[in-house]
């Protein structure tokens, strides 16, 4: 059984600073190995014969998985960033009225909810990576479909496909680089998906920059973008083998120590595949309801509230109406206010995301999440000053001056500090909180709850803002102290903790003694009731 120092201490010639500079594109290494070995189901040698050789871990190939497979994220991210930029040209196009409108951007968030609870059965029953080929190929029809559509229920439709092909994103993408992962460069890979997501949205913004001064036509090309990540997403994904924990659940241990002799390294290699041996040995089949058990409630509780926190930072609203704010500011033109809600939103957001790589796992969850919330607060603060000064200003007939940077300064610190927490580390917590049994389950669930609290914000959105932009920030200034409490006394440390081992947390908390063999009971108990 793997010790729970053992994600702490990297195999032989690989360190941190391996990872963080390799850059080589190198997932076609899993297809082909130089010396492959074939040990016995239990993964350890058999009897007579000499163990396999100690082998190191490729710091290259690692990067080549996170970063190929994160690319799912620019699909999240490029939809979320261009429906903004691509609204009036189809309102204007098929002549919509609001509540149209509403149904062709909210499309994606509803359908994404079901497409985040169908990837539990799809990632079970065929693996993380057909999850992500079936995301991928809905993308490029979603796209297609909404670049050429030519009327508004064919645009319907096409987001409709969009939504469900991100919700499988979400939850399936995650999943598959936590699973890919070993435990000591765990977050810092998972924190590469949310860094796909910020590059698709700043290059969503980039686009709708040079599709401005197209009226009739450049919101087909603003959306119909996406089939590019899309298509080099799926590409990259039939070239990606499924992760060893799906492939020891089915029956084929000696594919994932091909797998993780590759990933982690000998010895590590065995020990984890013992691990995963030993928590799949008590599990049969899983239902919905297992989440609720004793052991599992505390790690649902924490991931749904760190879903649902992760949208109340409110870092969506700022995206959707940054453009609006800034015109507010003083940009009386389309592209001087989309010029400057790329640089001072979609561009910070891109490059803060940076500072959470390395820190996930050097500096751990709970500190960015803690240190991320305080400075969400202290950003807020200065908005709402910010904000009611603007106000004050304007109606006395004032230029706005000073008051308007100060809130474009303390917008773009809002954006720094969700991007260095709670965007990345959700995704990487999320992904690593549930058994490996339970786990595209509990990630599907908490997924799709992040998607209803997404809807949620930007349905409000617009009402607060309208009442008072004030109103919002103050709104956010709350819910981040309420989230900074919940973590401070809630969420558990889980930085180099292999994913085998981080249950032991949640018996902790739920009172129940693994070794003794308490769990086994509680699951048989589970099934026979069924």
């Amino acid at each position: 059984m793997v010790t729970s120092d053992a994600g702490d201490t990297p195999a032989e010639g690989t360190d941190d600073r391996d990872l963080d500079s390799a850059t080589e594109a190198a997932a076609t290494a899993l297809v082909a190995d130089p010396t492959p070995a074939t040990p016995p189901p239990d993964g350890g040698p058999e009897n007579g014969e000499e163990a396999t050789p100690a082998r190191s871990a490729k710091p290259a190939l690692l990067v080549g998985i996170a970063g190929l497979a994160g690319l799912g994220g620019m699909i999240f991210g490029y939809d979320q960033g261009s429906v903004g930029d691509s609204q009036a040209g189809f309102t204007a196009a098929f002549r919509l009225d609001s509540f149209e409108v509403g149904v062709v951007t909210g499309m994606v968030a509803l359908l994404a909810i079901g497409g985040s609870l169908a990837a539990s059965p799809l990632s079970d029953a065929k693996g993380r990576r057909a999850a992500s080929l079936l995301a991928a190929a809905l993308s490029v029809v979603g796209g297609l479909g909404m670049a050429l559509a030519p009327n508004a229920g064919v645009l319907i439709v096409a987001r409709a496909l969009i939504g469900f092909s991100v919700g499988l994103v979400a939850a399936a993408v995650p999943q598959y680089i936590s699973e890919m992962a070993p435990a000591r460069f765990r977050g810092r890979m998972v924190a590469m998906y949310q860094l796909a997501i910020t590059m698709g949205i700043f290059t969503s913004g980039l686009i709708g920059i040079f599709e401005l001064g197209d009226p009739e036509n450049g919101w087909r090309v603003i959306l119909g973008v996406i089939v590019v990540p899309a298509v080099i997403f799926g590409l990259a994904m039939l070239f990606m083998p499924n992760t060893p924990r799906w492939l020891v659940a089915q029956g084929r241990p000696q594919e994932a120590r091909q797998i993780l002799r590759r990933t982690e390294g000998e010895p590590q290699a065995g020990e984890t595949l013992q691990a995963i041996n030993a928590e799949l040995a008590d599990v049969d089949d899983v239902k919905w309801g297992d989440l609720l058990r004793p052991l599992l409630r505390p790690a649902l509780g924490v991931g749904i509230a760190l879903a649902a926190l992760q949208q109340l930072t409110l870092i969506n609203g700022i995206i959707y109406y940054g453009t609006a704010i800034f015109h507010d500011l003083g940009f009386d033109t389309a592209r001087g206010s989309e010029v400057a809600s790329l640089i001072a939103i979609y561009l910070v957001n891109m490059l803060a995301t940076f500072i959470a790589l390395p820190l996930v796992d050097r500096v751990g969850r709970r500190p960015l999440l803690l240190a991320g919330t305080a400075g969400i607060c202290i950003a807020f603060v200065g908005a709402v000053v910010a904000s009611a000064e603007i106000s004050s200003r304007k109606a006395a007939g004032i230029e706005v001056g000073s008051a308007g940077w100060m809130l474009v300064l303390s917008v773009s610190f809002f954006i720094v500090c969700v991007a260095a927490s709670w965007g990345p580390v959700t995704w990487v917590m999320i992904s690593e909180i549930f058994p490996t049994r339970e786990r595209s389950k509990g990630i599907g669930l908490c997924t799709s709850v992040n998607w209803f609290f997404a809807w949620l914000v930007a349905l409000v959105t617009p009402a607060l803002i309208g009442w008072h932009p004030a109103v919002y920030f103050l709104a956010g200034l709350v819910l981040m102290g309420v989230a900074f409490v919940y973590v401070l006394f809630r969420v558990p440390e889980t930085k180099g903790r292999p994913l085998e081992e981080i249950k032991g947390i949640w018996a902790e908390r739920a009172g129940i003694d693994l070794a003794a063999g308490s769990e086994s009971r509680e699951v048989g108990q589970t099934a026979a009731g069924g």
